[in-house]
């Protein structure tokens, strides 16, 4: 495999865009092709195997474009199938995502958080093993927040609507202050002002981005397959949804 084959990024729609944006500002040598399943979104109120099959099936559109590592850039499909993958894909770097709990524990001495997420993810034992790792440093609470899924796939990032729905699913924690909330979707940091409205002012947030990029550089460079020097990478946008799901991608990246 060729270093100068491109890098691919899947997720179950448009989520992990904000995932993309974060690798070519890090490694913007490199070519990119970012898949959006946004046709079977949102997989996290799907079952295990028709997440891991759809999950399976993204990787191969990606993979029959000659991809030399893959970036599953979406929380409940790393739970779901990222074993699998790895395993199908052994040759090539397949990185994955999880919340972001360890910063978001480590902020502060023993700090209140709400991990947004979908229902699979929250209820997995990638996720489980994670909040057992630390609960004695910090009060843990997950959240799920599936429509917030639902307004990114439809490019609404902010409204009333959006706003009210997350003060909706944090009402019945806000008996006492929150420190910090994890973004554990890669939807999620598209609608961050709803967020951080809702949420109200004080609380930090921290999202899964943090740390995949480094990741992916230090496993191409263990196999001698970053891109050569020169001119600034590309970006190809793949959506299982047309051409309505290819604009919303192009919209997203360009914010």
């Amino acid at each position: 495999m060729d270093k100068n084959c491109p890098v691919g990024v899947m997720d179950s729609g448009v989520g992990g865009i904000s995932i993309l944006r974060a690798l070519t500002s890090y490694l913007p040598e490199e070519d990119y092709i970012f898949y959006a399943d946004s046709a079977h979104a949102p997989y996290g109120e799907k079952e295990r195997d028709e997440i891991k099959r759809l999950s399976m099936r993204a990787a191969g559109i990606l993979m029959d474009h000659g991809c030399k590592a893959l970036v599953v850039a979406c929380n409940t499909a790393t739970a779901a199938a990222i074993v699998d993958l790895r395993a199908k894909y052994p040759e090539i770097p397949v990185v994955g995502l999880e919340p972001a709990l360890k910063p978001a524990a480590l902020s502060m001495p023993h700090p209140r958080i709400v991990v947004m997420a979908t229902l699979f993810t929250l209820k997995e034992d990638k996720f489980l093993n994670l909040e057992r790792q630390f609960e004695d440093q910090a009060e843990i609470i997950p959240v799920p927040c599936p429509m917030l899924v639902r307004f990114v796939e439809r490019g609404e990032l902010y409204s009333q609507a959006v706003v009210d729905y997350v003060r909706q699913q944090l009402a019945p924690y806000q008996d006492r202050p929150i420190d910090a909330i994890v973004l554990g979707c890669t939807h999620f940091p598209f609608v961050r002002k709803a967020v951080i409205e809702a949420a109200g002012p004080g609380v930090r947030l921290f999202d899964s981005e943090d740390g995949v990029e480094r990741r992916l550089k230090k496993l191409l460079e263990e196999r001698d397959m970053l891109h050569e020097p020169g001119k600034r990478g590309t970006v190809k946008f793949l959506s299982s949804k047309g051409i309505e799901g290819l604009e919303i991608c192009r919209r997203l990246y360009e914010m």
